[in-house]
């Protein structure tokens, strides 16, 4: 559904902006990131106007970016999506 295409990714923007202004100290990060989206979700399929003729499914991927040497990366899906990542590493060769 485009609703949910130009919806989805601003309510999770929104969300996460607002959870982290008002972020719980005694909360771990990840707890607030999976709440972030499921209530996008939830929120997505209580207002998606399809007026009771189909739906839609959605996958998002959301890369959060660390301070430190790792960073983290979520993968949700509703409906029968499906969702997988997949990482190449171009080789190099060195010479000592």
């Amino acid at each position: 559904s485009e609703y949910a295409v130009t919806t989805l990714p601003q309510l999770i923007s929104t969300k996460l902006g607002d959870i982290f202004k008002h972020k719980d100290e005694n909360k771990e990060e990840e707890e607030v990131i999976q709440r972030a989206i499921s209530e996008s979700f939830l929120e997505i399929d209580e207002t998606i106007p399809t007026a009771g003729v189909g739906g839609c499914t959605a996958s998002v991927v959301l890369h959060i970016p660390s301070s430190s040497s790792s960073s983290k990366i979520y993968i949700a899906n509703a409906g029968d999506s499906r969702s997988f990542i997949a990482t190449h590493y171009k080789s190099t060769s060195q010479s000592y």
